[in-house]
């Protein structure tokens, strides 16, 4: 066994059969050498509810038949489960969970929930309510979108997850002052079923203001190219801005990927490199972890050995040791089997980042207004980005370009991705960025940077 951790802390690639033969013992050593865990950040926010959950009541619409309404232990994790039915069409085909009235008004320019269902299928739509006594003056905002769960997607998951609203997301009734400034004392969320199912849903906490003053942005590029460390890493120099590298080490040295020495000299410069994949003998990089192994335990492996050989050659700390960057985005092999994202957690992950997510609404999190066994945290969202076609690039960079501001204006926490870097308008595939393109993204930054509204940082900070 030792001969196998010293052959993964290198670097060097296992068979499959190797990892087959050695993984049991292999997993409990390899935690060994995982850093210590190391406390996060107190949670963001004012809470409205957290478990012990008590104090909640149901009410159900005209058109639903609620038949249990308690508080529950799911998962390890204290809820209050409501199981309901819907049992026709229409709007009212829907119940609402009430927080307890709150004896001192709250500020709620943003809130953060967690969500548990084991089915997100089965929920049509939901509205978020923030308001005076007896809702006189309140804000909603009704989550359509973002809502069908998917292997790739970073908020509809069946299982814990989590939403997030700010000011910009909201629909003001009674008033037309910023919502920040309303003296809320009510909070409730209104779930609405799809006609004839039946559905769980769990609620276990709600914060209100747990978006930062200053916003931040993680520039990350994935799998290691050359050509980011040739041509985007001097741009993003230029102006003041450092990245995270997300690393195959089974394509480290070879053609079109950064060397070794390469990626220390990056590291020194005051970025870092997180771990990605696959890290297949024979795939070298290409698909993910779903498509190249066969069980949980090879993909854990695969994981666990980039990590560490990341670890051994002083490429990333201990916060970039929690993190992760999901290869292709997948995370999971089908909507209802996460076996996998708890066995991330348990190894020490704290975060990772999809592929998906630059959605209109939902482009930006808060992971310290999340529980740490909150899935969402493992299937964090992008703002960008990808390439389509050479007549809807200056387009896509305007809508990244709005997100940004948006995210700064909001103080979220949000992702950029780029691949590789080519030359002016030269990109020709969905992983090319223009180095031209790349300029732009840069100016926008930094003017929100030089603006005070919004910190660059390093991907692992989201593990703090």
């Amino acid at each position: 066994m030792a001969t196998i951790i010293k052959r993964l802390t290198k670097g060097t690639l296992l068979t499959k059969a190797e990892l087959d033969a050695n993984f049991t013992n292999l997993n409990k050593e390899l935690i060994q050498l995982t850093p210590a865990i190391f406390a996060p950040r107190a949670a963001y926010g004012n809470v409205l509810i957290e478990p012990p959950v008590a104090g909640i009541t149901v009410t159900a619409g005209a058109n639903v038949s609620v038949s249990s309404s308690a508080q529950a232990t799911v998962g390890g994790e204290t809820l209050w489960v409501v199981t309901a039915t819907g049992t026709g069409a229409g709007p009212t085909n829907n119940f609402e969970i009430n927080l307890p009235v709150a004896s001192e008004a709250f500020s709620a320019k943003d809130i953060a929930f967690e969500i548990y269902t084991p089915d997100m299928s089965k929920v049509e739509s939901m509205t978020l309510y923030v308001g005076s006594a007896a809702y006189a003056k309140f804000a909603s905002r009704n989550i359509t979108t973002a809502l069908v769960p998917t292997t790739q997607g970073p908020f509809a998951i069946n299982g814990l997850t989590a939403y997030f609203v700010h000011e910009a997301l909201w629909t003001k009734s009674g008033f037309t002052h910023p919502v920040g400034d309303l003296d809320c004392t009510q909070c409730k969320l209104r779930v609405f079923l799809t006609s004839g199912n039946t559905a769980t849903i769990g609620l276990r906490s709600v914060r209100a203001g747990v978006m930062r003053k200053k916003a931040r942005l993680a520039i990350t590029a994935d799998d290691g190219y050359s050509s980011f460390m040739r041509m985007g890493l001097p741009i993003l120099q230029e102006y003041g801005l450092k990245s995270t590298m997300s690393i195959i080490y089974a394509t480290v040295g070879t053609s079109t990927y950064a060397s070794l020495s390469d990626l220390q000299a990056y590291v020194a410069a005051g970025n870092e490199c997180i771990a990605h994949g696959p890290n297949h003998p024979t795939t070298l990089g290409a698909g993910n972890l779903f498509s190249v192994w066969t069980t949980d335990a090879e993909r854990l492996a695969d994981v666990l050995a980039c990590k560490n050989y990341l670890v051994a050659n002083s490429l990333t700390s201990e916060w970039g040791a929690k993190c992760y960057i999901w290869p292709q985005g997948k995370y999971a092999n089908t909507v209802t089997d996460l076996a996998f994202l708890g066995l991330m957690l348990d190894n020490g992950f704290s975060v990772a980042r999809t592929a998906d997510g630059a959605n209109p609404a939902y482009h930006m999190q808060k992971n310290n207004a999340l529980s740490t066994r909150n899935l969402q945290r493992l299937c964090g969202p992008i703002i960008g980005h990808t390439w389509t076609s050479s007549g809807t690039e200056a387009a896509n960079i305007a809508t990244i370009i709005s997100y940004i501001n948006d995210v700064a204006a909001a103080g979220g926490d949000a992702t950029l991705m780029i691949h590789r870097v080519v030359g002016p308008d030269a990109a020709a595939n969905s992983i090319q960025i223009s180095s031209n393109r790349l300029r732009e993204l840069c100016v926008a930054i930094r003017a929100q940077v030089d603006a005070g509204a919004l910190d660059v940082v390093l991907y692992s900070e989201y593990a703090r």
